[in-house]
């Protein structure tokens, strides 16, 4: 991810992509976990390092460590062939989505795309039925596995979401008096956004212009919904399996999480200081915070306490145990109530002192 610096004397701050759309300089933090979320190690760079040398020079790093079972889980948003090519030179397990808009899924979705709509070729996954269909993805001279799912649900759901939305501007629509199609059109471009395509301008009653509904943008608009396709490379046999795939996917959501977490949480969404010694310095005690919540986190999990708190939660009751300090600097633990320690003991940590 990249954090922003509003100080233009930071060494480690450069002009580069900025993934909050802010035209300032950043600091680019690159983060290691497993698939379970813990945290393993991190690295700042400066803010104009592409990504795809990051991954590279991270993994290379990782294997140093010792770690031996490495894979990347990237979404779509960093597909492009340039990329690919450059993610095929390294000896590393690959779990990449693709955009539709790429012609050559395009045509993977068509070729597929009724036997991802019959239930022959379901599963279930996390006590959800999906599709999945397997093909092969050809780059230059390679080959890669290429993995197609559908989600009836998510499809169904987007699908009516849209629909709602459309239809609700059109009753909108119907309550104003349009003087002319002009008039009618930028009203479209005023209140649909991103919806406009699905909206057209036609003639009502007296020819008066009113707002309708374009059934076949809406039908083009959710026909890719709840589809997904990703390329994989380089696994175990064990890990090709229409679950496997989708699981180690999926496990970028992971990431995406610690890094909202580091910036949001944990107050690192911006850089003020003109030091990188700083700037290291705020990103180890965030690292820190991050792979001590990771940890409270599976605990919870462990104890079924995430059913019914948060870590927040959990965070705040421990926090209201007091110790005081002596003037001969002896510490006493002030009383501990039994919520406290039933957490404790829920945590698997040692009874206060």
């Amino acid at each position: 991810t990249s954090v922003s610096s509003h100080s233009p004397s930071l060494d480690l701050a450069e002009w580069g992509y900025n993934r909050d759309d802010e035209s300032l300089p950043q600091v680019n933090f690159s983060l290691a976990a497993t698939p379970g979320g813990m945290p393993l190690f991190y690295r700042v760079l400066p803010g104009s390092v592409p990504d795809v040398r990051t991954v590279a020079a991270t993994l290379r790093i990782a294997r140093d460590y010792g770690l031996e079972r490495l894979a990347l889980s990237l979404d779509r948003g960093f597909y492009s062939a340039s990329n690919l090519r450059e993610l095929l030179e390294i000896d590393c397990g690959l779990a990449l989505g693709v955009p539709w808009s790429v012609s050559q899924a395009q045509t993977l979705f068509r070729r597929h795309r009724a036997r991802l709509e019959s239930p022959r070729h379901a599963f279930l996954h996390g006590g959800t039925p999906l599709r999945h269909v397997a093909d092969t993805w050809r780059q230059d001279d390679a080959t890669l596995a290429a993995h197609l799912f559908f989600d009836p649900s998510r499809h169904g759901e987007s699908a009516l979401r849209l629909e709602k939305h459309v239809f609700g501007l059109v009753e909108k629509a119907a309550r104003e008096t349009f003087r002319d199609w002009r008039e009618a059109k930028l009203w479209i471009a005023e209140n649909a956004g991103a919806r406009a395509a699905c909206l057209r301008v036609a003639a009502g009653e007296g020819g008066a212009p009113r707002i309708a509904p374009k059934p076949n943008r809406i039908a083009a608009a959710t026909a890719r919904a709840g589809f997904t396709l990703v390329l994989t490379r380089g696994r175990e046999a064990d890990d090709e399996t229409a679950p496997a795939v989708l699981r180690d996917y999926r496990a970028r959501d992971l990431a995406e999480k610690l890094f909202d977490a580091f910036k949001t949480e944990h107050a690192q969404y911006r850089l003020r200081t003109a030091h990188d010694e700083s700037v290291q310095g705020r990103f180890f005690l965030g690292f820190a915070t991050l792979a001590l919540r990771a940890e409270l986190e599976t605990r919870m999990r462990a104890a079924n306490l995430h059913k019914t708190m948060t870590d927040a939660n959990v965070l705040d009751e421990l926090g209201k145990a007091k110790a005081l300090v002596t003037r001969k600097g002896a510490r006493i633990l002030l009383e501990v109530s039994k919520k406290q320690r039933e957490l404790l003991a829920a945590l698997n940590v040692p009874a206060l002192a």
